[in-house]
C-alpha cells in the first residue's frame, strides 16, 4: 500500500478531527498530528492584542475583530478572514538572524515557502508530510499583511 498526503484524495474527511486515518481506493491517507494551534497559543494572542491596544508603531488591523477574540475566530470561522492552506513536505529546518530563529521550508509540488517553526520546534523534521493553515493579517499602519499561522499538522 502507498502512502501519500491527504491533499491527494481525502477532501472530505479533512472535515473529520485532525488525527484521522483513512484509505481511500486502496491508498493509505496519512494520520495528521496538530503540532501548534495558535487558539491555544495565549501568550501569542496577548502580546499581540497588547501591541494592537496599546503601541503607536505596533499591532494589527482590528477590521476582523481584536487579534484571538471570539469576534476574530468568528470571522476566520464564517470566511470573511480567508483560511489559506499549504501542504507538502518539509524540506529544510534551520536558524537565521544570529542562530536564534526558528524556520523552515515546505516544498509544495516543487513550490518552496519559508516559515517560522510555531510551537515546539523538534517536531518540524526534514522530510515530513505538513499541512500549514494561515491567515492574512493587515498592519495596522502601513496596511502590508504578513501570514499568521493558525495551525499546523505534520505527519506521525
Amino acid at each position: 500500500m502507498v502512502s501519500v498526503m491527504c491533499r491527494d484524495f481525502c477532501k472530505e474527511t479533512q472535515k473529520a478531527t485532525p488525527n484521522y486515518s483513512a484509505i481511500v481506493s486502496g491508498v493509505m491517507c496519512n494520520e495528521m498530528k496538530n503540532i501548534y494551534s495558535l487558539a491555544k497559543d495565549v501568550k501569542k494572542i496577548a502580546a499581540i492584542q497588547e501591541a494592537t491596544l496599546n503601541t503607536d508603531k505596533y499591532g494589527v488591523s482590528t477590521n476582523h475583530g481584536l487579534f484571538g477574540s471570539n469576534e476574530w475566530w468568528n470571522s476566520i470561522s464564517s470566511g470573511s478572514l480567508e483560511t489559506r492552506t499549504v501542504e507538502g513536505e518539509i524540506s529544510r529546518v534551520y536558524m537565521t538572524g544570529h542562530n536564534d530563529f526558528p524556520q523552515f521550508d515546505i516544498d509544495s509540488d516543487g513550490v518552496v515557502t519559508s516559515w517560522i517553526r510555531e510551537g515546539k520546534e523538534k517536531l518540524y523534521l526534514k522530510g515530513s508530510q505538513i499541512k500549514l493553515e494561515y491567515v492574512l493579517t493587515k498592519n495596522r499602519f502601513d496596511h502590508t499583511e504578513s501570514p499568521t499561522i493558525i495551525n499546523v499538522y505534520v505527519s506521525k
